[in-house]
């Protein structure tokens, strides 16, 4: 896997409370997989689900993420790395989690949000800390535009685009 040629897919749609976006890195050729009517699709190098609340909390709703957008999963896959330790090759520690919390920022920033909350399990609460969240009583937030990653991208390839991935090593 070269992260120089992912390509960031976000598939966005609408529930009855919120706006949906699945943002992925893929690679821009298909995998040895089928899917569906034997259609080879590309191979999935990791992904975050993001959701925008549209309707108000109601009453009753935790408070220390009521209004904010939710990052509700983020994975990059293949195998694992220690932390700091890297790989050729290898989708972990490409900066590949990190360009998709900051995507997912700024889409959320866009929609009006101005904080961002993730469920983060007691192994991934340094992995968000360094990502500028801070712990709160069942969640970790964030506050949108805060980015304390210098270099992490500030520009994602899409679907439509030809240029490749500025990703953070």
């Amino acid at each position: 896997m070269n992260a120089e040629t992912l390509v960031l897919q976000d598939l966005a749609y609408d529930t009855d409370t919120t706006r949906e976006h699945f943002l992925s890195f893929e690679t821009p050729e298909v995998g040895r997989g089928r899917a569906g009517q034997g259609q080879a699709l590309p191979l999935l190098a990791g992904f975050l689900r993001l959701s925008l609340p549209t309707a108000p909390p109601q009453p009753g709703f935790l408070d220390e993420i009521a209004g904010a957008a939710m990052i509700r999963e983020v994975h990059v896959y293949g195998p694992a790395l220690e932390i700091g330790e890297e790989g050729e090759g290898k989708a972990q520690h490409a900066g590949l989690g990190t360009a998709l919390i900051e995507r997912a920022a700024k889409i959320a920033r866009e929609a009006g949000f101005s904080r961002l909350a993730v469920i983060a399990a007691t192994g991934t609460r340094e992995y968000y800390r360094a990502r500028g969240f801070e712990s709160g009583e069942l969640y970790m937030t964030r506050k949108i535009g805060t980015s304390p990653n210098a270099d992490a991208p500030t520009s994602f390839p899409d679907s439509s685009s030809s240029s490749k991935p500025a990703l953070a090593a």
